[in-house]
């Protein structure tokens, strides 16, 4: 089992967790799928857009340029703009146990942060905006129309990180599976392509992440340790009790055991 933090912002966690060299068989994330299996998930890109204006005093706005007016014309381009969708998302739902809806199938944007000037009368020297796109196309993409719509009017920071959409596992007869919306540590972990299967699973609503109804049924626990068992014992080389060996480095803690490596985000 491994534990690992930050996998909100940066995924240092899964980085850092890197570093021990674990190349398990099977990879099984921890995440709030309803008792599905990710089939799919979207990727992402991170952005802060970070602008400079000049300070004035708010009686002479001529004499100033506010960061916070030219950030504000930025962000209304961005929401207005068609976000591209893909098709295989789009196509998708013909495996899935329901069908997807528009925001499943297209590229999302959310604005999470907004920061800037100093004082009521006075314009804004700077402002900025963080801003999370869950990609259904590829980074590349997003990122292209994203300095089309800037235009040189702020600069583009990408220090958060990015990564593609992702392709999991099917999981065994009879579990259902679905395309997610949210984005996990699976890109950032460098042995991926070394994996005979990465599954995403796991119990609680993804609807209620992040709210203060975030909450998981303990019979849905019971349930998710029964789908456990009952995958693990489809691979026949796997001995799920035995974990063989224990550690904590670098803010990451994690169990290993001799086939598969099954990890949950810790939230500090």
């Amino acid at each position: 089992m491994l534990l690992v933090v930050s996998e909100e912002l940066d995924h240092i966690g899964m980085v850092e967790a890197n570093n021990l060299g674990l190349v398990p068989e099977f990879f099984m994330i921890g995440e709030p799928t309803e008792l599905k299996f990710g089939r799919l998930q979207k990727g992402a890109v991170k952005v802060i857009l970070k602008v400079q204006g000049k300070a004035a005093h708010s009686g002479y706005p001529h004499l100033g340029d506010s960061a916070i007016d030219k950030l504000l014309d930025i962000l209304h381009d961005i929401r207005t703009h068609e976000w591209p969708s893909d098709k295989t998302f789009g196509l998708h739902h013909l495996l899935c146990s329901y069908g997807l809806n528009k925001i499943e199938r297209s590229t999302t944007v959310n604005i999470g942060l907004i920061s800037g000037g100093e004082a009521l009368n006075a314009l804004a020297e700077h402002a900025s905006a963080a801003i999370f796109f869950r990609v259904t196309t590829s980074t590349a993409d997003i990122l292209e129309q994203l300095e089309t719509i800037v235009d040189g009017r702020a600069k583009i920071d990408q220090s958060f990180g990015k990564n593609e959409p992702i392709f999991l596992t099917a999981p065994p007869p009879p579990y259902d599976s679905e395309v997610v919306a949210f984005n996990t540590d699976l890109p950032y972990f460098i042995a991926r392509d070394k994996l005979k299967a990465a599954y995403l699973f796991g119990a609680g609503s993804i609807t209620n992440a992040h709210s203060k109804d975030e909450h998981i049924l303990v019979e849905d626990l019971k349930k998710a340790v029964e789908i456990h068992i009952s995958v693990f014992k489809s691979y026949r080389t796997i001995d799920v009790g035995n974990l063989v060996s224990y550690s904590i480095k670098q803010n990451v803690f994690y169990f290993v055991s001799l086939n598969i490596l099954y990890f949950y985000v810790l939230f500090f």
